[in-house]
C-alpha cells in the first residue's frame, strides 16, 4: 500500500488524502468530498455534509468523561498513530 496525504496553507485551500491498494483508491479532495476509484468502474463522488470535526471530538470526550459512552479512539489506536508519525520522522 501507498499513499499521499498533502494540505497547503495558502490561498486557494487545497486538501488531498489519497490512498492506493492493487483494486482501486480512495482521494479526499475536500474537507466533503470524497472519490472512489475501484479498477474496471467508473469514479464515484461522494459529498458529505459539513462536520464541525473539532466540536464533535470534545463532545465525544465530554461524554467519555461523563461516562454516556466510549471515546471512539482507543488509547492502543492513539499510541500506534504516535508510533507511525515518529517511524515516518525516522524514515525520513
Amino acid at each position: 500500500m501507498s499513499g499521499l496525504i498533502g494540505t497547503v496553507r495558502a490561498t486557494p485551500h487545497f486538501w488531498r488524502v489519497h490512498a492506493f491498494c492493487t483494486r482501486g483508491s480512495v482521494e479526499s479532495v475536500s474537507e466533503t468530498e470524497l472519490i472512489v476509484r475501484r479498477s474496471g468502474a467508473a469514479p464515484e463522488h461522494r459529498k458529505f455534509e459539513p462536520l464541525d470535526s473539532l466540536r464533535a471530538e470534545l463532545e465525544a470526550f465530554a461524554d467519555a468523561v461523563e461516562g454516556r459512552s466510549t471515546f471512539p479512539v482507543t488509547p492502543e489506536a492513539m499510541l500506534r498513530t504516535v508510533a507511525a508519525f515518529e517511524a515516518v520522522i525516522a524514515w525520513g
